[in-house]
């Protein structure tokens, strides 16, 4: 039996300190959440809603985590986060033997998985419960009141590495050391479950920009991080991806086909470069995101400058010089134009 789960608090009373935005978060967990239903029909979606106060993310992480281990006593449990928003099915997901996420080290240093997305087969985590439950306590007394909630990614991470024996050994901790490996013995998920497209701009270790970044193309979940919500209008971005482009992603002409009738293509966009300013305009509803790559031919991210134009906004980048490159890429298209 299987399920996609998912818990709602209420009552969290601080975000790592944070306002918390319990209405604005809300209102994408029911989008997310009929983004699942709609994309699995033949999948239950399991979402409780929990009343109880939460003090904080450390408080409300353990209980998530309990939860997910009481369902995984007779279930496989993919649990998933309120703002990750499915575009295809994902049936697939639950052949898997092992505890499987997806490894964002090289995005946000953490040497662990991402927890937003944590597929747990039957009794993994159930059976292992004392084990899981050692590491949280060593996790909150390492960090006490100074706990975020990327902090709870590393027991489940340890917990992840301990069911691999002696391959990986869990005390030495090493996402980083092992990727290449886990990634070719179909032990982590690829970027396609687990994914942001609006500030993931390479993948793995390289430091160049890859062009299959930042767009909705052959992903199957994106990961829209409600914590970045106040500054980049998510709310936006996913009622416009869940009316008008689920099932799309999977099949690039099926997905230009479908842009080009919502009018949101490149060809859409507007530029001009006068005095060494470039200038582009997003008179449409779909969102792209700009680089700038300073005096540099193989678009080197450290030599960088981006910015996302959201539908009918524009950004200008001054000091614009002959050798530079303009690279436009549409979140949504999938099209990659280089100037």
């Amino acid at each position: 039996m299987k399920v996609i789960y998912t818990v709602f608090y209420k009552r969290l009373k601080s975000y790592d300190g944070h306002d918390p935005n319990l209405e604005l978060r809300l209102k994408i967990l029911d989008l997310c959440v009929a983004s699942y239903r709609r994309c699995n029909p033949d999948i239950n979606v399991i979402v409780e809603y929990v009343d109880g106060v939460m003090e904080n993310t450390a408080i409300m992480y353990f209980d998530k985590m309990r939860r997910i281990k009481e369902l995984n006593r007779t279930f496989d449990v993919l649990w998933v986060d309120g703002d990750t928003l499915c575009l295809e099915n994902i049936g697939e997901i639950f052949n898997r033997v092992k505890i499987t996420g997806t490894f964002w080290g090289f995005w946000d240093g953490l040497n662990a998985l991402n927890g937003g997305f944590i597929y747990y087969p039957k009794r993994s985590l159930y059976d292992e419960w004392d084990f899981f439950e050692d590491e949280w306590i060593k996790l909150l007394s390492e960090h006490g009141n100074a706990f975020i909630g990327p902090h709870e990614q590393i027991p489940i991470t340890n917990l992840y590495l301990k069911q691999f024996s002696c391959a990986y050994n869990h005390t030495e901790y090493s996402l980083f050391t092992n990727f290449e490996k886990m990634m070719e013995d179909g032990f982590l998920f690829d970027i396609e479950y687990n994914y942001n497209p609006l500030i993931n701009n390479a993948f793995y270790r390289s430091d160049r920009y890859d062009i299959k970044c930042n767009s909705i193309l052959r992903k199957k979940v994106l990961h829209m991080n409600t914590s970045l919500i106040y500054k980049n209008n998510m709310l936006h971005f996913i009622e416009y991806v869940y009316d008008n482009l689920i099932g799309y992603s999977d099949d690039e002409v099926k997905l230009l086909k479908r842009c080009n009738e919502l009018k949101i293509l490149n060809s859409d966009m507007r530029y001009s470069i006068v005095d060494k300013t470039f200038t582009i305009d997003n008179p449409t509803l779909g969102y792209i995101k700009v680089f700038l790559f300073k005096n540099t031919k193989n678009f080197d991210l450290s030599k960088s400058i981006s910015k996302i134009v959201v539908p009918g906004h524009y950004c200008k980048f001054y000091d614009y010089g002959a050798e530079d490159n303009i690279l436009i890429k549409n979140i949504l298209s999938g099209e990659c134009t280089i100037l």
